[in-house]
């Protein structure tokens, strides 16, 4: 498979930010999978939360229409209305432009005061997509060990996960994405954002990481992709010469 993780900064200009996804679909229209940042269309814009809801509804139709025209499958995370509730929620849309699963980000970070405006997903949320199992998450879930664990007991592949994570903590996220992917026998693809977003500085550093906790592909600060191709072989051939993971999710 190959996965093309799309780090660029989530400015307040919306336009601007779905405009540069839709090139980087053009782009890139022969990897299997593009992965953006967390709210990657609006950012975390509290302050115009009816519009960036409203925004945000009808730009996920569009880019229903970008994965149907590239043949490309889509994982990112926007600011969505549903019930008078507000969520972080991240879809995963196939390369037909079909929403195969969507998932609401469990874990909601006081830093960014999501507490106060959104609500927390209920639960998990795995795919099966191409004959892998994916695990579905958002940035701040990335320090939740259980969560990935109670995903393992699917014995999920890869795990996808959108990001805005600020410079000064970039090394604790590629730590624990690490461990993350060795403790699970499974790869990770972690898309974050760069440059400013209020008065944070993002870290960049998006990774994609193999089921060993060796990183594969790392990204520095600066607005660009990259496409990895992901051997799930590799999964197999783990878990067999060194079952731990079936240790744990069949006990």
């Amino acid at each position: 498979m190959k996965v093309t993780l799309c780090q660029y900064n989530v400015s307040n200009d919306w336009d601007k930010n779905y405009n540069h996804l839709a090139k980087e679909f053009k782009k890139h229209k022969r990897t299997d999978l593009l992965i953006a940042p967390e709210m990657c269309l609006t950012g975390f814009s509290f302050s115009k939360i009816v519009e960036s809801a409203n925004y945000n509804i009808a730009h996920v139709e569009n880019i229903k229409g970008l994965c149907e025209l590239y043949h490309t499958a889509f994982y990112g995370s926007f600011l969505i209305k549903k019930k008078e509730k507000y969520y972080n929620r991240a879809y995963f849309i196939n390369s037909e432009g079909e929403i195969e699963k969507h998932y609401d980000k469990l874990h909601l970070i006081k830093g960014f005061n999501e507490h106060k405006y959104l609500y927390p997903g209920k639960k998990n949320k795995v795919i099966y997509y191409k004959n892998l199992k994916i695990g579905l998450l958002v940035c701040y879930d990335l320090r939740f060990a259980e969560q990935f664990r109670a995903m393992a007991k699917e014995e999920c592949d890869l795990y996808l996960l959108c990001a805005q994570w600020p410079k000064t903590r970039i090394n604790d996220m590629l730590l624990l994405a690490r461990a993350r992917a060795l403790e699970n026998q499974a790869f990770v693809a972690l898309c974050n954002a760069t440059g400013k977003a209020g008065k944070f500085e993002m870290g960049g550093s998006s990774v994609i990481i193999d089921c060993y906790g060796k990183i594969q592909t790392n990204l520095d600060s600066k607005i660009t992709t990259i496409t990895t191709e992901i051997d799930f072989y590799l999964v197999q051939k783990f878990r067999d010469d060194f079952p731990v993971l079936y240790d744990y999710s069949r006990s």
